[in-house]
Formats: structure tokens, sequence, C-alpha cells
């Protein structure tokens, strides 16, 4: 669908991502994608996704709406369990076997498809304020900020590693004693989808991992990640000999076998602590485990 909007003057000083995220009821992150890929222009010319627009000026775009319909960030009604909420942020406790943002097979269920149901408010902030990621079936706490600047702010804490996140895992093995690991962590040079611990290159990446109950073949960690490289702490565990139980991707047959009965690998986010950068107070949420982990548990007990 070819398309040409002439800026009127109460759009006047909007960013164009902004102006086409509200026009077209789409993501700021989807704008900037098909801004990045040559198929909106600003006065005939190729723009940037944080251009200001102004009065006058002419915006054209070509985007089939019907044969792209099934990659678009659709709002969707999708059960979210609060943890907290203010004005400025939220936090949710994600479940398993549900993926944070749209991507190539996965259009829709997503929690960026159900924050967008959620508060359609999120539409204008860039990946409708998520903040950081967890992997599909990873559970627990998962930050949504409700503006850019809020988003923004919670990254910089990301970054420079104010937020303190504790996770909790169930491994294969005993593991009896507290374990720092500190290494460079990468992308691993022949499996492309996985991550390894590596002799020279790639990031460091710390976590500490201490006992929380030790069981006949398995143990209970709690982990304290320093760091937040991709795949961290599976990889760490599965680098010191105790994957986690149901890792499919950096388990072994005995951490995956069928005797443990799950569907996933047994990770949650239990704890996370950051700094509300409007008011400057800690704040700490925590997350319940998710009834498949709970389950595993009590038939460890």
């Amino acid at each position: 669908m070819k398309k040409h909007i002439k800026v009127s003057g109460s759009d006047d000083g909007l960013r164009i991502d902004q102006f086409l995220s509200n026009d077209l009821k789409i993501s700021r992150s989807r704008v900037k994608k098909y801004i990045d890929d040559g198929k909106i222009f600003l006065n005939s010319a190729s723009t940037k996704s944080n251009r200001k627009i102004k009065l006058g000026d002419v915006i054209s775009y070509n985007l089939n709406f019907d044969d792209e319909n099934q990659i678009y960030d659709k709002p969707e009604k999708l059960e979210l369990e609060i943890l907290y909420e203010d004005e400025f942020l939220m936090a949710i406790n994600k479940q398993p076997h549900i993926i944070v943002h749209p991507g190539a097979g996965n259009f829709n269920g997503t929690i960026m498809n159900g924050l967008l149901g959620y508060n359609e408010e999120l539409n204008s902030v860039d990946r409708a304020g998520i903040v950081h990621r967890l992997d599909k079936d990873t559970s627990g706490v998962l930050v949504v900020a409700k503006n850019n600047y809020i988003k923004e702010k919670l990254q910089e804490q990301f970054k420079s590693r104010i937020v303190k996140k504790m996770y909790t895992a169930i491994v294969f093995g005993n593991l009896e004693k507290e374990i720092f690991i500190e290494n460079f962590m990468g992308r691993h040079p022949i499996h492309r989808k996985k991550q390894t611990v590596l002799k020279s290159g790639g990031r460091k990446a710390i976590s500490l991992v201490s006992v929380e109950k030790v069981f006949e073949n398995t143990t209970q960690v709690n982990i304290d990640i320093r760091t937040g490289r991709t795949h961290q702490i599976r990889v760490h565990l599965a680098h010191i000999g105790h994957p986690v139980i149901g890792d499919k991707l950096y388990g072994n047959k005995k951490s995956t076998a069928k005797i443990f009965d799950v569907e996933r690998h047994m990770l949650h986010a239990c704890s996370l602590e950051i700094i509300h950068p409007k008011n400057e107070k800690k704040l700490i949420f925590q997350a319940p485990l998710a009834k498949d982990m709970n389950y595993f548990l009590k038939g460890l007990n």
C-alpha cells in the first residue's frame, strides 16, 4: 500500500517513528525496522527513526499490510501476572514457554503482544517498554518501562551493573559449596545457536553460584549474576559440570533424561532489584516459582 502523508502543524516537532507509530497503530520498533529496510521516506529521501518532522514535510511509505500482517506487533489479551505497577514502570512474572519479543516464526502470543493488549499506551514505547529479556523457557521477573525516558534510565542501570539479579535453578549432580565463576563468553565457533566459554576473546561473564538444597542426584542452586551475557547461567552451570535439568541446548543425556519428566529447563529469575528512575527508591521484585518447577521440587522432596 503506497501512501503519502503531509505533516500538519499539530505534529510539528514529533519524531518520525513516534508519529508513524500513532498513525499506523504499530510499535516504534516496527517503524524503525521499516525505516532501516528502506520502506519509509521523508521528503523522498531515506531517513532515521529519531528524525524530527516539521510542518509541510511529506512522509511516504510502501507497505503491504495484508502480506506482512503476521509480523506486526498486534495487541493481544494475554494473562499477565503483575508483580508491581506504577505510572512509570511495571514488573511481571513471566511464565515458561512464552517468547518475549515477536520474531521469525513467532508472530503472536509473545510478552510484547500481551503488553500491547494490556496497555495501549505502550505502543508508543520502543519494544512495548520491555527493558531486558528472558529466554523462552526461563520464567520469572521481567521489568517494563512505560515511556522511553524510563526505559533508557533502566537500561543504563543494567549496563552499569546497578541492577541485582538473582536466579534459582535445579541442576544435575550434587554441588556442595559456593562457586565463583569468572571467564569470557561468546558465540560457539561451530554451533552458532550456542554460546560458550572462550579461551580468548569474548566478553567477561561473572556468576556466583550458591547451594540452596541438595537432593539425591540434583541440587537447587541460587545464581547471582554480575553480568548479563546471552545464556550466561546455562553456559556457566554446564561448564562446571552441573547443567540445568531439562536444558536441551547445553545439557547432557543425564540432565535431559526422561526420568526427570520436564518440558523445559528448570531456571527461574526469582528476584530483581533496581533503583526507581523517578524517586530513586530501591525496588525489589520477587517472583514465585512457576507451577512446573514447584511440582518438580516437591517430587524431589
